[in-house]
């Protein structure tokens, strides 16, 4: 082999040497200033490659980040469907469902099952008033 030769395999040599220092975390270069010493990082803030760790997907959620929607809690006043559709009865054997459905969509709702609970008190005070 010539010197040349050994010449571009000891500077691939080094290039590679330095790309994988650069990827683990290893050594810096040399460069003669020998007063500042390499960061060694802590085991809690990164991993031995020195990338930060990851998270464990397997901690129970934080009050932050709910995985779980809260429960609602029972609105006063609200009634089941089967409630509702016997108070609309009597309007709608009338011949007054139109009405009905205008109330339906007054308090929120595209059909019956969609009225929110919380308009449902509302709704039965508006379905009795138009009854009189």
């Amino acid at each position: 082999m010539t010197n040349r030769t050994l010449l571009y395999i000891a500077a691939i040599a080094s290039a590679i040497a330095d790309t994988t220092n650069k990827f683990i975390g290893g050594i810096p270069e040399a460069t003669g200033d020998t007063s500042a010493a390499p960061e060694t990082p802590t085991a809690q803030t990164t991993s031995r490659r020195g990338r930060p760790p990851k998270e464990n997907p397997a901690t129970p959620p934080t009050e932050e980040n709910p995985t779980t929607p809260p429960a609602e809690e029972p609105v006063k006043g609200a009634k089941t469907e089967e409630e509702l559709r016997e108070v609309i009865k009597p309007l709608v054997e009338d011949g007054r469902g139109e009405e009905v459905k205008k109330l339906i969509a007054k308090h929120g709702g595209t059909k019956l099952a969609d009225l929110p609970a919380k308009n449902h008190a509302a709704f039965v005070r508006d379905i009795e008033a138009l009854a009189m």
